[in-house]
């Protein structure tokens, strides 16, 4: 799709940028990072949703992907400034995000339990041109050489995400 794409000419022109100029640099695939004070994406369209008892619809929600609490990302970002300090001349790519890829069912599952609600969402809704159904993140790199994993699980930075969201929303 074309955001892919534009990802991927981002990538090549750092890379070749890092080459011709001799200099250090990172490319960081963040996989959908969320928190607290997050934009309309995914997760802080969802708590809203829920906190005001709006319904929801999606297709299937068979996609899945990796989703990475804010937290993490920032972790990862120091230590990859920390690393980029050490590397000397030269490119790399590290992608961040958490192991274990999740369904969108099991996240609105989540939150349902924690939000103590139920049915407001339908899977009734038909799907995006180019959908993306499954996309898993491969941080054995990250783990390696920048010592870094995701160490806030889907539960804990949904709940988190929740406890902020109910503090500005009600």
């Amino acid at each position: 799709n074309f955001y892919a794409r534009t990802k991927l000419m981002f990538n090549d022109v750092l890379k070749d940028y890092a080459q011709y100029y001799g200099f250090s640099c990172l490319h960081l695939r963040l996989f959908s990072s969320y928190g607290p004070k997050d934009n309309e994406k995914l997760f802080a369209y969802l708590v809203k949703n829920f906190l005001r008892k709006q319904s929801i619809r999606f297709p299937p929600a068979e996609r899945q992907g990796n989703f990475t609490y804010i937290s993490d990302v920032v972790d990862a970002l120091v230590r990859a400034v920390d690393y980029c300090l050490e590397m000397g001349a030269g490119y790399e790519v590290f992608n961040i995000g958490q192991i274990q890829a999740v369904s969108i069912k099991s996240i609105v599952n989540i939150l349902e339990r924690q939000l103590a609600i139920s049915g407001l969402v339908s899977y009734d809704k038909p799907y995006l041109a180019n959908e993306i159904f499954y996309v898993n993140c491969d941080g054995r790199k990250a783990r390696e050489l920048l010592g870094w994993s995701a160490k806030i699980g889907i539960e804990e930075g949904l709940r988190k995400t929740v406890d902020y969201y109910r503090s500005i929303l009600i």
